[in-house]
């Protein structure tokens, strides 16, 4: 897991980085129109290569599959079209936040976390049965990310973008950290602790 952690972060980056670029050098509309078409002909050959490789068989399609469609079981995907599918989504928005966050890279930052929070939150929401109580009980995290990235937004738009990303990404980083520390803690203090 440790060994994918560099690649998944590249994943992440790569279209907020490419969003960015073609927002300062095309202008928005352009920008929003450029990714999306990125993002669907890279799961479109991703999904081909995946379909044209035998299962079982770990060969280069694969692997460059893989990269084309870094985020296809993102929400727990079952089929192929709904691997391409979630890639895209994904791979769309994370460039149209590069895009809208322009030169305010903490801002894209932020919202990227953001939907790395979706994406943890939106699996664990497919996973239980629906009209579950697990599941009606995820929407209000699953509200309050939305809500934060949509204030992110709304203070950008007014030319805050510090106080942008300190809302949109501030409180799921402290967040972040802590789990980390107490993951730390428990990695290295109960390490030889019986747990049943």
């Amino acid at each position: 897991m440790l060994r994918s952690l560099p690649l998944r972060a590249f994943s992440l980056a790569l279209p907020v980085v490419i969003g960015s670029y073609c927002v300062a050098r095309w202008g928005g509309a352009a920008a929003a129109v450029v990714v999306v078409a990125l993002a669907l002909v890279q799961a479109a050959a991703g999904a081909a290569l995946l379909g044209s490789s035998e299962v079982g068989r770990v060969t280069w399609r694969n692997r460059v599959a893989g990269l084309l469609v870094p985020f296809g079981f993102a929400f727990g995907a079952q089929s192929l079209a709904q691997i391409a599918a979630h890639s895209a989504v994904v791979c769309a928005l994370l460039g149209l936040a590069g895009a809208a966050a322009g030169r305010s890279y903490w801002v894209a930052a932020a919202w990227v976390l953001d939907l790395v929070a979706l994406q943890f939150l939106g699996r664990g929401y497919r996973a239980q049965s629906p009209g579950s109580r697990a599941r009606r009980a995820l929407l209000t995290p699953i509200s309050i990310v939305l809500g934060l990235a949509a204030a992110g937004g709304v203070l950008l738009s007014q030319g805050r973008p510090g106080l942008a990303a300190t809302v949109a990404g501030g409180p799921l980083l402290v967040l972040a950290l802590f789990y980390g520390v107490w993951a730390l803690g428990m990695l290295v203090l109960g390490r030889n602790a019986r747990w049943n």
